[in-house]
């Protein structure tokens, strides 16, 4: 993790990267953790059948020569599993927020206000190309070294509210949205990757051909507080 300066008597910490496949799946084989989405599952939801000879790969879970690539296709309730079994949590829009705009400096991006180039991120990917390995454009950094904030996968957080959804009749469902912050590797335009990017997704959509809870696009990361911290 990375320390980040925050507020006198506390500690602040961020992990440099996003969480990555390999790093989930040992959580999965301490049995803390359940298992990634595929593939196949999102296509099905988004009505895109292999039959139609579309055939994607990318979510990164269980796909061999991807360990190092973020781990993608989790619900927010996986993403803040992973974070507790390792004594973290996600980060709330605030303190992502913070980190990525280098705290006092307010910046646009990561690594400061000028608009981001060819090659300096993960971004601007084909569909059959997805997420690019962890820290493998080191010019998508902050002031203290985290990487990624600007592409590679969106990031879920803690902030979201509730919403009561109709679906063509008078009875309503209540879904969840976290909020996620930063770009993807399927963001095209500048500001889309900016650090003061978020959106909204269902959390906790129900598994049936409407509604769905994860996406390639979207991944993780886990924060620390240190209270009493001596710096």
């Amino acid at each position: 993790m990375v320390e980040i300066p925050w507020k006198p008597g506390s500690l602040f910490c961020m992990d440099k990267t996003e969480v990555t496949a390999a790093a989930y799946k040992a959580c999965l084989d301490a049995f803390q953790c359940t298992d990634a989405h595929t593939d196949e599952e999102y296509l099905k939801l988004q009505h895109m059948l292999t039959t139609r000879g579309l055939r994607l790969e990318r979510c990164n879970s269980d796909r061999p020569g991807r360990e190092a690539r973020p781990i993608n296709c989790v619900e927010w309730n996986q993403a803040s599993r992973y974070c507790a079994w390792k004594e973290r949590k996600l980060p709330s829009g605030y303190e992502w927020e913070y980190v990525a705009r280098g705290g006092p400096d307010q910046s646009e991006y990561p690594w400061g206000n000028e608009e981001p180039q060819e090659g300096q991120l993960c971004w601007r990917r084909e569909k059959q190309e997805g997420t690019c390995d962890v820290g493998t454009f080191p010019t998508d950094r902050n002031r203290w070294g985290v990487l990624d904030l600007a592409g590679n996968v969106s990031e879920w957080t803690t902030d979201g509210r509730r919403y009561n959804v109709y679906r063509g009749s008078n009875d309503g469902i209540v879904l969840t949205y976290h909020d996620y912050r930063g770009g993807s590797w399927a963001s095209s335009r500048p500001a889309s990757v900016s650090s003061a990017r978020h959106d909204r997704h269902a959390s906790n959509a129900p598994s049936d051909d409407s509604w769905y809870s994860y996406t390639p696009e979207i991944g993780f990361r886990c924060v620390k507080w240190i209270e009493g911290a001596q710096k």
